[in-house]
């Protein structure tokens, strides 16, 4: 049984609400009445689906029916599935019929989907990222060469083009998540199987290095919000995904490779450390005018590392317009303030400045 026939009687109530409205009011509908279901029975088909060949099926089915409202989620799927080479070279014809337009508007490129890119080590999946990466990060063909367990040429011109991207005032969120998106595909595909722990660790050390090395108030992207983005992204999809180095928490447990190593403790820990460090930056994302001046005061005691001078320029820039505390805030700055010897010695300077210049007793 197809998917189609399966579902027959869902798929036409669908078609009935939705083919009378207009194009923009089908998507919102689609969205608000019919995908959680939609996503649901989909899943439900891919675990059941045995071998490739009900595997490539399943996707012919998919192509036909849900993906005008769900192309991104279908491709992205079809790309992450192992078995991806041969379902991009066996469903051809149905990309061809496609809609160009839904192809074209993808975070995926259409070449990929059309044979317009040539294959790389008899792969057209390799291809595809040899092609992409060469012209987003400027990789030569010696850089794509030398990239290996122990060369880790990709790897640095990743982690610059990540630094460069979250400090650049113009926003390049779109583009930064297919870039990681591009490059979670890239290590499924040359590392995965089996994990590298070591080239896992590296790529976290460089990042680690990299990120410490930027100036914190440059910040213009939240990189922890974006990388669970793609995680979310990714781990909805149809196709299982495996470990990768950039998931923070998992909604779910990813699948490992029957031969997969391991994860080493080394990995592991320059992951929590990685991980850490965005967590702790956050606060440079975060609105500080909603806070009351006692959370303000108490938060910037707590704070770690530099974070705490993210709370020092919101508690001047109070003072500086003169929106000082009120009454009931005063007596809760009072018992914060009996124990102001606990208080790190920055803080407390700052607020021996603002008391006195502001002639606040308690």
């Amino acid at each position: 049984m197809s998917f189609r026939t399966d579902n027959r009687y869902f798929l036409s109530s669908l078609n009935t609400r939705l083919n009378p409205l207009e194009p923009q009011l089908r998507a919102e509908v689609y969205k608000k009445e019919f995908q959680k279901q939609m996503r649901e029975r989909i899943i439900l088909a891919r675990r059941s689906a045995v071998g490739t060949l009900q595997l490539t099926d399943l996707y012919r089915d998919l192509l036909i029916v849900p993906v005008r409202y769900e192309v991104d989620w279908v491709l992205l799927s079809i790309f992450f599935e192992e078995e991806a080479e041969h379902l991009i070279q066996a469903l051809r014809l149905e990309f061809e019929q496609m809609d160009q337009r839904l192809l074209a508007g993808c975070m995926l490129e259409k070449g990929l989907f059309l044979a317009e890119i040539p294959s790389h080590d008899n792969s057209l999946i390799k291809g595809y990222l040899k092609d992409f990466f060469q012209r987003q990060l400027q990789v030569s063909d010696i850089d794509w060469r030398e990239e290996d367990a122990t060369r880790n040429s990709l790897i640095t011109l990743f982690q610059a083009y990540i630094m460069r991207t979250i400090t650049n005032q113009t926003d390049q969120r779109g583009m930064l998540k297919s870039i990681i998106t591009h490059f979670a595909k890239l290590w499924f595909v040359y590392y995965s199987l089996p994990f590298s722990s070591k080239k896992a660790t590296v790529l976290l050390h460089k990042l680690i290095t990299g990120y410490q090395q930027i100036d914190r108030a440059l910040l213009s992207l939240n990189l922890l919000l974006i990388l669970n983005e793609v995680n979310d992204q990714l781990t909805t999809l149809i196709a299982r995904i495996p470990e990768f180095p950039l998931f923070g928490q998992r909604t779910e447990i990813g699948y490992f490779l029957q031969d997969q190593i391991l994860l080493t403790e080394g990995y592991q820990i320059k992951k929590r450390n990685f991980f850490g460090l965005l967590e702790n930056d956050s606060i440079y994302f975060e609105d500080l005018s909603i806070l009351s001046w006692s959370q303000l005061i108490d938060n910037c005691n707590l704070a770690p590392g530099s974070a705490i001078q993210v709370y020092i320029k919101e508690i001047f820039r109070r003072h500086d317009v003169f929106q000082l505390p009120n009454s009931v805030e005063l007596g809760a700055i009072s018992a914060l303030y009996a124990h102001v010897e606990q208080f790190r010695p920055v803080l407390r300077k700052v607020l021996d400045k603002i008391i006195q210049e502001n002639y606040i007793f308690f």
